[in-house]
Parts: structure tokens; sequence; C-alpha cells
């Protein structure tokens, strides 16, 4: 069952994204990392569930301008949303690597971070595209010195 998401955002034209969001493909689970310290750590997946990508804002081309790139919306992705259970962005690119290896051995992605391809981000800046775990590792450092304020991170891939 797909579910219709209502909502304006600047890179979504049509104004809805369909999902199946309600009924997950995947319900809840379990991602262990293993830390640099020697203990592991368990990231509590809440569900995966396919949907719609949107477009993207790219603001970074002009300094007074937003522009929209509407290459990928549309195009199907699989959005994984887990508990906030990340503390340091050691964890987050750990998490992130984890995660890449266990989808490339399912085959359910190339793992490849190139744009539009790969692209994981917590739902709190939801419009920042990442490519690459050392990207993400110094992204998330930079910007969230206390990742306990973060709400729920979702790590989206495109198929």
């Amino acid at each position: 069952v797909f579910d219709r998401k209502n909502y304006f955002y600047a890179d979504l034209p049509q104004g809805y994204q369909i999902s199946q969001y309600k009924y997950p493909v995947v319900g809840e689970g379990v991602v262990t990392i293993d830390l640099s310290d020697g203990q592991s750590k368990n990231i509590r997946i809440v569900r995966l569930h396919p949907e719609q990508d949107a477009g993207k804002s790219l603001h970074d081309q002009n300094p007074k301008k937003t522009y929209v790139d509407l290459n990928r919306s549309g195009v199907a992705l699989m959005e994984i949303v887990s508990e906030p259970d990340l503390r340091s962005s050691e964890e987050v690119a750990l998490f992130i690597s984890k995660l890449r290896s266990i989808l490339m051995y399912l085959d359910a992605c190339d793992g490849n971070t190139r744009p539009y391809r790969s692209r994981p981000f917590p739902t709190t800046i939801k419009g920042w595209t990442v490519n690459g775990v050392p990207f993400c590792h110094q992204l998330f450092y930079s910007r969230f010195p206390d990742p306990s304020t973060l709400i729920r991170p979702v790590y989206q891939y495109v198929s």
C-alpha cells in the first residue's frame, strides 16, 4: 500500500510524494557498528520504505538565487529511518559505511556515492546532499557538536 504525502517544497513540483511510509517493506531492526575503542553499538532501525525522490535545490550556483534540478524528481529510492542513536561523527561514519556495505552485499545499490545515487542525511538537515562517508563525517562534526539535538536521522538511497 502506497501513501501520498502532500506538502509544499520548492524542489517537489507536483506538491506530493508517493511513499510506502505507513506500511514499510522492512520494520524494526538493528545495525551493529564496531567503535574504535573496541566496543560495539547497536543503531536501531525504525523502517525501510520506498518513495519518490524530490528534485534537488542548488544553493551554491549563485549567491542570490536558488536553482532547482528536477532530473531525479520522481525516481524511486529507499528511505532508511533510524532512531537517534548516533552520538558522534565517528559513529555516523561507521554507521553509513556499515549500511553501505550491507546494501551492496544485498545488491540493493552499487555503493557508488556519485550525486543522485547514494546520499545519506538526517531529516533536520534534509536539504543537504552528502556524497561519501568522509564528507558526511566532516559535515556532521562541523554542524553538530552535540548530536543528541538531532531528532531522527533518515538515510536515502536512490535505487
